[in-house]
């Protein structure tokens, strides 16, 4: 699927990036997800329409690596 528009997504490396700097900062990666507009958020935010499908939004999970994990 080709992207769907002018806007220049984020190159994939940088998300890489971002969590080699939390590691490196001493936090312990404990989730990750990518999240895409649906069709209902797209009917609410009608803009999101060309982008259903396509990860716009990256959440990491970190904890301080000196704190247990349960």
């Amino acid at each position: 699927m080709p992207w769907p528009g002018p806007a220049h997504p984020i190159p994939l490396p940088a998300c890489g990036e971002v969590v080699l700097a939390a590691v490196a900062a001493g936090l312990t990666l404990l989730d990750v997800g990518e999240h895409a507009p649906d069709a209902e958020f797209a009917r609410r935010y009608p803009r999101a329409e060309r982008y259903v499908g396509w990860p716009m939004l990256l959440v990491l999970v970190l904890r301080a690596a000196t704190t247990p994990v349960p």
